[in-house]
Protein backbone atom coordinates (compact mmCIF):
# COMPACT_ATOMS: atom_id res chain seq x y z
CA UNK A 1 0.00 0.00 0.00
CA UNK A 2 1.24 3.50 -0.84
CA UNK A 3 1.08 5.98 2.02
CA UNK A 4 1.79 9.68 1.74
CA UNK A 5 2.97 12.13 4.37
CA UNK A 6 0.05 14.36 5.26
CA UNK A 7 2.00 17.60 4.85
CA UNK A 8 3.19 16.77 1.33
CA UNK A 9 1.23 14.37 -0.85
CA UNK A 10 4.14 14.09 -3.26
CA UNK A 11 6.49 12.81 -0.54
CA UNK A 12 6.01 9.04 -0.42
CA UNK A 13 6.76 7.14 2.75
CA UNK A 14 6.89 3.85 0.86
CA UNK A 15 9.92 3.19 -1.33
CA UNK A 16 9.68 -0.60 -1.44
CA UNK A 17 7.46 -2.93 -3.38
CA UNK A 18 5.12 -5.36 -1.64
CA UNK A 19 7.96 -7.93 -1.34
CA UNK A 20 10.09 -5.49 0.66
CA UNK A 21 12.56 -4.97 -2.16
CA UNK A 22 13.89 -1.42 -2.39
CA UNK A 23 13.74 -0.22 -5.99
CA UNK A 24 14.35 3.34 -7.22
CA UNK A 25 11.89 2.84 -10.09
CA UNK A 26 9.21 1.81 -7.57
CA UNK A 27 9.76 5.05 -5.62
CA UNK A 28 9.36 6.99 -8.89
CA UNK A 29 6.23 4.97 -9.60
CA UNK A 30 4.83 5.90 -6.20
CA UNK A 31 5.46 9.57 -7.00
CA UNK A 32 3.78 9.02 -10.37
CA UNK A 33 0.70 7.65 -8.62
CA UNK A 34 0.64 10.79 -6.47
CA UNK A 35 0.84 12.97 -9.58
CA UNK A 36 -1.91 11.00 -11.32
CA UNK A 37 -4.14 11.30 -8.25
CA UNK A 38 -3.88 15.09 -8.50
CA UNK A 39 -4.78 15.33 -12.19
CA UNK A 40 -8.47 14.33 -12.11
CA UNK A 41 -9.48 16.83 -9.39
CA UNK A 42 -7.41 19.48 -11.15
CA UNK A 43 -9.19 18.87 -14.47
CA UNK A 44 -12.56 18.84 -12.72
CA UNK A 45 -11.75 22.07 -10.91
CA UNK A 46 -10.71 23.76 -14.15
CA UNK A 47 -14.01 22.76 -15.73
CA UNK A 48 -15.84 24.53 -12.91
CA UNK A 49 -14.07 27.86 -13.44
CA UNK A 50 -16.44 30.63 -14.44
CA UNK A 51 -15.28 30.76 -18.08
CA UNK A 52 -15.75 27.04 -18.60
CA UNK A 53 -19.14 26.99 -16.88
CA UNK A 54 -20.41 29.88 -18.98
CA UNK A 55 -19.31 28.24 -22.24
CA UNK A 56 -21.85 26.54 -24.44
CA UNK A 57 -19.95 23.25 -24.65
CA UNK A 58 -19.36 21.94 -21.11
CA UNK A 59 -16.30 20.00 -19.89
CA UNK A 60 -16.71 17.02 -22.27
CA UNK A 61 -17.23 19.25 -25.27
CA UNK A 62 -14.32 21.41 -24.19
CA UNK A 63 -12.00 18.38 -24.06
CA UNK A 64 -13.05 17.38 -27.57
CA UNK A 65 -12.69 20.93 -28.90
CA UNK A 66 -9.21 21.05 -27.35
CA UNK A 67 -8.29 17.80 -29.18
CA UNK A 68 -9.45 19.15 -32.52
CA UNK A 69 -7.68 22.46 -31.89
CA UNK A 70 -4.48 20.67 -30.84
CA UNK A 71 -4.52 18.46 -33.97
CA UNK A 72 -4.40 21.60 -36.17
CA UNK A 73 -6.23 19.68 -38.92
CA UNK A 74 -9.59 17.95 -39.30
CA UNK A 75 -9.71 14.68 -37.32
CA UNK A 76 -12.15 11.84 -36.92
CA UNK A 77 -13.94 10.63 -33.82
CA UNK A 78 -11.49 7.71 -33.50
CA UNK A 79 -8.57 10.12 -33.13
CA UNK A 80 -10.41 11.99 -30.36
CA UNK A 81 -11.16 8.66 -28.65
CA UNK A 82 -7.45 7.78 -28.70
CA UNK A 83 -6.39 11.20 -27.44
CA UNK A 84 -8.84 11.24 -24.53
CA UNK A 85 -8.88 7.50 -23.74
CA UNK A 86 -12.69 7.47 -23.95
CA UNK A 87 -15.33 5.24 -25.51
CA UNK A 88 -16.44 6.04 -29.06
CA UNK A 89 -20.19 6.49 -28.48
CA UNK A 90 -20.01 9.38 -25.95
CA UNK A 91 -17.42 11.12 -28.13
CA UNK A 92 -19.59 10.69 -31.23
CA UNK A 93 -22.67 12.05 -29.41
CA UNK A 94 -20.71 15.05 -28.12
CA UNK A 95 -19.30 15.76 -31.59
CA UNK A 96 -22.84 15.77 -32.99
CA UNK A 97 -23.98 18.13 -30.22
CA UNK A 98 -21.03 20.44 -30.92
CA UNK A 99 -21.90 20.35 -34.64
CA UNK A 100 -25.55 21.17 -33.91
CA UNK A 101 -24.37 24.17 -31.86
CA UNK A 102 -22.18 25.40 -34.72
CA UNK A 103 -18.87 24.77 -32.93
CA UNK A 104 -17.50 22.06 -35.23
CA UNK A 105 -18.03 21.27 -38.88
CA UNK A 106 -18.30 17.76 -40.29
CA UNK A 107 -16.20 17.17 -43.41
CA UNK A 108 -16.03 14.35 -45.90
CA UNK A 109 -13.05 12.08 -45.31
CA UNK A 110 -11.25 11.41 -48.62
CA UNK A 111 -9.64 8.27 -47.15
CA UNK A 112 -12.80 6.72 -45.72
CA UNK A 113 -16.21 7.82 -46.99
CA UNK A 114 -18.18 6.44 -44.02
CA UNK A 115 -15.97 8.10 -41.37
CA UNK A 116 -16.31 11.90 -41.30
CA UNK A 117 -13.69 14.34 -40.11
CA UNK A 118 -14.37 17.28 -37.82
CA UNK A 119 -12.81 20.73 -37.62
CA UNK A 120 -13.52 23.78 -35.50
CA UNK A 121 -15.73 26.46 -36.98
CA UNK A 122 -14.88 30.12 -36.52
CA UNK A 123 -17.47 30.21 -33.73
CA UNK A 124 -15.93 27.13 -32.07
CA UNK A 125 -12.43 28.59 -32.30
CA UNK A 126 -13.59 31.93 -30.91
CA UNK A 127 -15.46 30.39 -27.96
CA UNK A 128 -12.59 28.04 -27.14
CA UNK A 129 -10.09 30.91 -27.26
CA UNK A 130 -12.26 32.95 -24.87
CA UNK A 131 -12.24 30.07 -22.37
CA UNK A 132 -8.46 29.62 -22.79
CA UNK A 133 -7.86 33.34 -22.18
CA UNK A 134 -10.05 33.41 -19.06
CA UNK A 135 -8.38 30.28 -17.70
CA UNK A 136 -4.93 31.73 -18.42
CA UNK A 137 -5.79 34.72 -16.22
CA UNK A 138 -6.89 32.51 -13.32
CA UNK A 139 -4.09 29.97 -13.72
CA UNK A 140 -1.50 32.73 -14.08
CA UNK A 141 -2.43 34.00 -10.63
CA UNK A 142 -2.48 30.49 -9.17
CA UNK A 143 0.92 29.61 -10.65
CA UNK A 144 2.64 32.88 -9.70
CA UNK A 145 4.78 31.21 -6.97
CA UNK A 146 6.49 28.96 -9.53
CA UNK A 147 9.30 29.79 -11.94
CA UNK A 148 8.91 29.33 -15.69
CA UNK A 149 11.52 26.54 -15.49
CA UNK A 150 9.45 24.67 -12.91
CA UNK A 151 6.31 25.02 -15.01
CA UNK A 152 8.14 23.91 -18.16
CA UNK A 153 9.47 20.83 -16.30
CA UNK A 154 5.93 20.02 -15.17
CA UNK A 155 4.62 20.41 -18.72
CA UNK A 156 7.38 18.12 -20.06
CA UNK A 157 6.57 15.50 -17.43
CA UNK A 158 2.85 15.54 -18.21
CA UNK A 159 3.48 15.39 -21.96
CA UNK A 160 5.84 12.44 -21.44
CA UNK A 161 3.19 10.59 -19.40
CA UNK A 162 0.54 11.30 -22.03
CA UNK A 163 2.77 9.97 -24.83
CA UNK A 164 3.70 6.87 -22.84
CA UNK A 165 0.05 6.12 -22.04
CA UNK A 166 -0.86 6.54 -25.68
CA UNK A 167 1.93 4.18 -26.77
CA UNK A 168 0.90 1.57 -24.21
CA UNK A 169 -2.74 1.85 -25.30
CA UNK A 170 -1.83 1.35 -28.97
CA UNK A 171 0.62 -1.48 -28.36
CA UNK A 172 4.37 -2.03 -28.69
CA UNK A 173 4.48 -1.68 -32.49
CA UNK A 174 3.79 2.07 -32.33
CA UNK A 175 6.83 4.30 -32.77
CA UNK A 176 6.88 7.92 -31.65
CA UNK A 177 9.23 10.84 -31.19
CA UNK A 178 10.03 12.09 -27.72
Amino acid sequence: MVTYATENIMSPLVTQDNKGTSRPSFAKGVLGVGIAQQLRPLAQGLSRLDAARKSSFGPGGRAILDCIHEAERPIGAAAVVRMLFLDRQPVQRTLERLRANGLVERLENPDHLRVPLFKLTKKGTSELEKVHEAEAEVLGAMLAPFTNSELEACARLLLHLRIELSVREQGPSVKHKR
